[in-house]
């Protein structure tokens, strides 16, 4: 019976937990990445206790150097990626003239062929261009809506991006400093047949 029970138990938890991770994940997201980030530094930062740094200031300092060399490389990633789309944005006018002058012929050309058709399919030929037509003309109209929408939610979603940053990097900065100790902690959680495997 207590078997049975607790097996249910389980299950509700486990139901709970899965219905619960949307929810749960973007709340967790920066400490999985922070401890994450401190297994990988983990080896740095213990190779500079072994040299008699005190741990707290050895992980400060690989936390600093990561976040540095992380903040350079999104820095040109940035950079590169508000000039490329500061282009674009400058040659957008030529583009969509070009476009448009691209279809105007390509309508030309083809209302050219329809008029050789014979005549009883001139007409639906001619209805079926101007609506191919139409939804090419509209399609620069939807990318540059596209395009402001994404840039809307690249901006409304800025300080929620600024807080997941700063808690991961803070995030980091305590799990390496205590690294040690929350495994030994994690470990001491197990049962003991798992401890020695582990």
């Amino acid at each position: 019976m207590k078997a049975v029970v607790t097996l249910i138990l389980y299950t509700l938890a486990g139901a709970a937990l899965l219905a619960g991770l949307p929810y749960l994940l973007p709340l967790a997201g920066p400490f999985l990445i922070a401890f994450t980030a401190a297994a990988v530094m983990e080896p740095v930062v213990c190779a500079l206790h072994r040299r008699g740094v005190p741990r707290s200031l050895a992980a400060g300092i690989v936390t600093i150097l990561v976040l540095l060399v992380l903040g350079i490389l999104l820095t040109l990633t940035v950079t590169n990626s508000v000039n490329a789309l500061m282009t674009f944005a400058k040659r957008t006018p030529d583009l969509l003239e070009t476009l448009s002058a691209a279809l105007t012929d390509l309508q030309q050309r083809v209302l050219g062929l329809i008029r050789k058709a014979p005549e009883g399919v001139v007409e639906q030929l001619t209805i079926a261009l101007e609506a191919v037509a139409g939804e090419l003309y509209a399609v620069p109209a939807w990318l540059s809506e596209k395009l402001l929408g994404l840039v809307a939610g690249i901006a409304k979603r800025s300080p929620d991006l600024l807080l997941f940053t700063a808690t991961t990097a803070i995030g980091v900065y305590f799990f390496s400093a205590s690294y040690r100790d929350i495994m030994d902690f994690l470990q001491r959680q197990l049962p003991p047949k798992t401890r020695k495997k582990a």
